[in-house]
């Protein structure tokens, strides 16, 4: 079969790579493609799922995007803008606004009940102000990739996304819409205010399903559309003005400047104490929440009034912190893509250095931690470059950007926070609402020098905090020295979780799950077997090595993983662990999983390696090697591995990975 299609190839009646899939017989003990069988699955390409979750991240984060964008349109000047529902008739009009000098407000949900005409022009006002034709725009470009032709092809452009409609029409209960118009004789600088208050921003992502049948995501929110139109010019100047500029203030004045207490070792606090000093920045007896209840007061006679709610007193002034929008991390830059070998040279097209140092210190034994200084001394300059690049600056009237730059040069981590139970007070309390979209801008530091290419103190720090991750990984797995040089790994997977009970990694290694069919290309079929050649199959055996198998419906492997996966990040400090197979030079083979459950002599070979992973088999087209990924925090290396990949080698029935003792 292979001389034939190898033949074929040659006279370029074919193109390269081939689309057929051919194991090799698992009776064959030698080392050649000769006698292999052809699979009738020749689905070598990502699966639908794998697709589907690629597509819809791309589109959720580039609506998440611009939606950011979009924020500054979202206050006023009413009667400049031709606005269909929020303009000042026709919001008296659906409101039935008659008792002038008094607020009313109603649900979202009540105003478009049942009213075609509100429905039609409340949307076509949202889609305005959130911009959402750029969005279509943008997921249309992406809609094009032949990649999502599967998803998306034959959808027209404005089938891709909608407002969620329905939502807002039946099941919102939050979304608020206020509407004040005080007495001539009382204020005659304010004709009118409106607001809409905690409207949140939903989605419907259409695709095609399995079947071919259109489906959609809904996604839960993509932020709060707080909106505000007035004629009050106090309010508009404060809103836009006084409350942008505090932005930076507090940021540039160091009082919104959390700083580490680590002296020694890995200056980087865990993502528990950062949280915690985060909270603990804006209570009430902290020095920045006393200045920011002075700064936020408007200037006198100018018939507002701004204070914190009393809820702030439990509830705070800001929530809880989910993540930063820009750190110093390794998973901003490219990997370094490396060879796993020293003697190894262009494997591939691909002219790679060696690091067989490094690979060996992550995964195999710790002699040779000066690797680990090395490749923080070469790459940790730009992760630092791309976190100051990426940090987005917004013009101020009071602070330039030099003032900004100088300080953020001096961090590592940046949030611009959404400050809330901030409340403005109108003609004397009649009308009250939330300080809309009040951000302030926070940094993490580990030292007060400026964090430079030359800044040891950042290196140091640095690099202890990549020396523990790779500890806490290896102990966590129990990494112990392979038995020969060509074998990825060795580990014996057992730990101890958070109760001290022991766990082993090996019983999540869920092949039922991973491989359902334990065949597909024969009639010897095998439960044991998986064969990552599939991608649906390796994005799984992916997950198991990443510690990120909690999908199985099997509650012992989501325990085992989540309890591994959160020692990693808890006692190695990382919020980034990632280990896996790359799609893009992927292993053509069928891995056989054996730890002890395999009855190996009904499997034809003496030659078969008994312990952990087998090579079980190999598939044309054969790479001869595969790329193996590795990330933690400041990590983020790609290592090309040829030996145990090549069906010439003689490495058929031998453990890819090895069972520790």
């Amino acid at each position: 079969m292979k001389k034939y299609l190898l033949s074929i190839m040659s006279t370029g009646l074919i193109s390269s790579p081939i689309s057929y899939v051919v194991s090799c017989n698992t009776k064959v003990n030698d080392n050649s493609d000769e006698n292999c069988e052809e699979n009738p699955n020749n689905d070598l390409g990502d699966s639908y799922e794998t697709i589907k979750q690629e597509y819809l991240e791309k589109i959720k984060k580039l609506i998440n995007i611009e939606v950011k964008k979009s924020i500054v349109n979202w206050t006023e000047q009413g009667g400049t803008i031709k606005n269909k529902f929020f303009n000042n008739n026709y919001l008296k009009k659906i409101l039935d606004y008659k008792n002038v000098g008094r607020t009313i407000e109603k649900s979202i949900s009540e105003v478009l009940k049942n009213n075609l005409e509100a429905k039609e022009n409340f949307y076509y006002d949202l889609k305005q102000k959130i911009n959402f034709n750029l969005i279509i725009d943008e997921v249309s470009k992406v809609a094009k990739d032949p990649k999502y032709s599967i998803l998306v092809g034959g959808l027209e452009k404005n089938k891709l996304l909608s407002i969620d409609q329905n939502y807002y029409e039946s099941k919102d209960k939050k979304s608020i819409l206020k509407y004040y118009e005080p007495s001539d004789k009382v204020n005659k600088d304010i004709k009118y205010i409106s607001v809409l208050e905690n409207f949140e921003i939903k989605f419907q992502i259409f695709y095609k399903s399995k079947l071919n049948n259109s489906t959609l995501e809904i996604e839960p929110t993509f932020g709060k559309f707080n909106f505000t139109v007035t004629t009050y010019e106090a309010l508009l100047d404060y809103i836009n003005n006084q409350l942008k500029d505090i932005k930076y203030k507090f940021f540039i004045e160091r009082d919104s400047i959390i700083k580490t207490s680590k002296k020694t070792g890995d200056l980087f606090e865990d993502k528990d104490v950062i949280n915690s000093k985060y909270l603990d920045l804006f209570k009430k007896d902290n020095n920045l929440y006393k200045k920011l209840e002075e700064i936020i007061k408007p200037p006198i006679n100018n018939g507002l009034e701004v204070k914190i709610k009393d809820d702030a007193v439990n509830d705070g002034i800001v929530d809880n912190l989910d993540s930063w929008d820009n750190e110093y991390t390794s998973k901003n830059s490219p990997p370094n893509y490396f060879n796993w070998k020293n003697d190894f040279k262009n494997i591939g097209n691909d002219d790679l250095d060696s690091n067989e140092k490094l690979y060996d210190y992550i995964f195999k034994n710790d002699k040779y931690i000066l690797s680990v200084y090395d490749y923080i001394k070469e790459n940790y300059s730009k992760w630092l470059d791309t976190y100051i690049e990426k940090v987005n600056y917004e013009d101020s009237e009071t602070y330039n950007k030099e003032d900004f730059i100088k300080v953020l040069s001096k961090t590592v981590k940046y949030k611009n926070a959404p400050i809330k139970n901030l409340e403005i007070l109108i003609d004397n309390g009649k009308f009250k609402f939330d300080v809309p979209n009040f951000i302030l801008a926070v940094g993490y530091q580990i030292d007060d020098n400026l964090i430079d290419k030359n800044n040891t103190k950042l290196i140091y720090g640095t690099t202890e905090n990549l020396l523990k991750g790779i500890k806490t990984f290896k102990e966590t797995f129990g990494v112990q020295e392979t038995s020969n040089d060509y074998k990825l790994i060795k580990f014996k997977g057992v730990f101890k979780d958070s109760t001290g009970n022991n766990l082993n990694i090996w019983d999540s290694l869920n092949e039922k799950y991973i491989d359902p069919d334990g065949n597909g290309e024969s009639n010897e079929k095998h439960e044991n077997w998986l064969k990552i050649v599939y991608t649906n199959i390796l994005d799984k055996f992916n997950k198991f090595l990443s510690l990120e198998l909690t999908d199985s419906q099997d509650p012992n492997t989501t325990l085992i993983q989540k309890e591994a996966k959160h020692i990693i990040n808890k006692q190695g400090n990382q919020n980034i662990f990632e280990w896996k197979f790359s799609k893009k030079y992927k292993p053509y083979v069928r891995l056989l999983k054996n730890i002890g459950d395999v009855d190996v002599k009904k499997l034809d070979s003496e030659k078969r390696d008994t312990k952990g992973i087998t090579v079980d088999g190999y598939y044309i087209p054969v790479n001869s090697f595969a790329d193996v990924e590795f990330k933690l925090d400041f990590i983020n290396v790609v290592f090309r591995i040829k030996e145990m990949f090549n069906s010439k080698n003689g490495k058929r029935f031998q453990s890819l990975i090895e069972l520790g003792e």
